[in-house]
């Protein structure tokens, strides 16, 4: 069972190289998720790079520490606290993002 009220980030490491975003449209993001699973906890590690075309905008290293009780399935416990801490790092990526744009 999944106990997502105690999800807790643990550290996020943001590296800019503080080019400014012209056009928001050419922005991608691509987000890799990575796991382990230690004790009763599960620790997840995003690595997110965004860029606009072929130039890098910022990369992003976040660690989340969540809580487990008793499991079945390990893959389908996983894809559950990706889903529901994936949203938390999208929201850190907007606002990244949201600093890096051009003032129109």
């Amino acid at each position: 069972m999944i106990n997502s009220n105690n999800t807790t980030l643990l550290n996020v490491k943001l590296n800019s190289t503080e080019k400014k975003i012209t056009n928001i449209e050419d922005v991608n993001c691509i987000m890799s998720v990575s796991y382990r699973i230690k004790d009763d906890k599960v620790m997840l590690w995003f690595q997110t790079s965004c860029k606009e075309g072929n130039d890098v905008i910022f990369e992003m290293e976040c660690e989340y520490k969540c809580p487990i009780e008793e499991y079945d399935d390990e893959k389908e416990m996983i894809m559950n606290l990706v889903s529901n801490v994936s949203p938390k790092v999208e929201e850190l990526v907007a606002l990244f993002t949201s600093q890096m744009l051009v003032d129109a």
